[in-house]
């Protein structure tokens, strides 16, 4: 047996043990944005891509998408001015007093985001054709899919800060549950 015969199934081994496949091509990363004014990174969040703003040249307020902290503080603010509001008509309505403070049972923020509120219908159309010869009858059926924003609406909510939605958004949500006790009435 020659030498380069002997060479050659080695060489083969060793091609095989070191291939490396190639990497998909993939838009996950870091990419510099065309005016080089920014970078957004690309993940793969479930079964979408999502890009969030990494670094920005020149730092600016980002008017469509609010700092969370300011939103939630809003938020709370309304919901304080609604306990408030709720703590004076059930005092009147009920001949009672609420002692502070409250308890707070339950305190959950969540963001809802446009791409979780797309909803779809199925409309069915038909057509029907008959050429000239009875003998042929032609039908022809689709099943076409329309889908649409459904943001979420004002029910079960007890106030709504911008109730007009004209676009898909971010919708922002609060579910606070309070507690109170009711003061007794001191014996006489």
């Amino acid at each position: 047996m020659s030498f380069r015969r002997a060479l050659l199934p080695l060489i083969a081994v060793s091609a095989i043990a070191f291939a490396v496949p190639a990497k998909s091509a993939s838009p996950e990363g870091l990419w510099l944005v065309e005016d080089q004014t920014g970078r957004i990174r690309i993940e793969k969040c479930g079964n979408e891509m999502w890009g969030f703003l990494a670094w920005q040249k020149e730092a600016r307020n980002d008017t469509n998408n609010p700092n969370l902290r300011t939103v939630r503080d809003r938020l709370m603010d309304e919901a304080t001015r609604i306990i408030k509001g709720k703590i004076a008509r059930h005092e009147k309505l009920l001949g009672i007093k609420l002692q502070p403070p409250a308890q707070v049972y339950v305190e959950r923020y969540a963001v809802h985001y446009p791409t979780q509120m797309y909803d779809s219908y199925q409309a069915y159309e038909s057509e029907e054709f008959r050429p000239e010869r009875q003998k042929y009858t032609v039908q022809a059926a689709r099943k076409s899919r329309t889908f649409y924003f459904n943001g979420l609406d004002g029910d079960g909510f007890d106030t709504v800060v911008n109730p007009v939605i004209t676009q898909p958004v971010i919708q922002y949500t609060l579910y606070l549950k309070v507690k109170y006790e009711v003061e007794q009435p001191k014996p006489k």
